[in-house]
């Protein structure tokens, strides 16, 4: 089996999604899947679990990327870098 095929979403797009997925959610903001699935584990980002997978609500989503850079740096001000999360991941 292939991978599914991801749709690039653009921002406004949030509005009218109730969740998004995690990969996603990396796309809009950023970041790594890894790092955004760490986001989600550290409540940074808020996010539902349906079973075992997990969704991204877009309207938190949606105000963290339009609302103030002071309230982006706090939702992932303190996460690890890539690096970081790497460096852990091989130990």
């Amino acid at each position: 089996m292939g991978r599914k095929r991801m749709r690039y979403l653009e921002v406004d797009d949030l509005r009218t999604m109730a969740t998004v997925s995690v990969e996603e959610a990396s796309f809009l903001i950023g970041l790594s899947r890894t790092a955004t699935y760490e986001a989600c584990d550290k409540g940074y980002i808020e996010c539902i679990r349906i079973g075992k997978r997990i969704r991204v609500l877009a309207r938190p989503l949606f105000r963290m990327l339009t609302g103030s850079a002071a309230a982006f740096d706090v939702a992932v001000g303190d996460m690890p870098s890539q690096v970081d999360v790497m460096e852990d991941a091989d130990q």
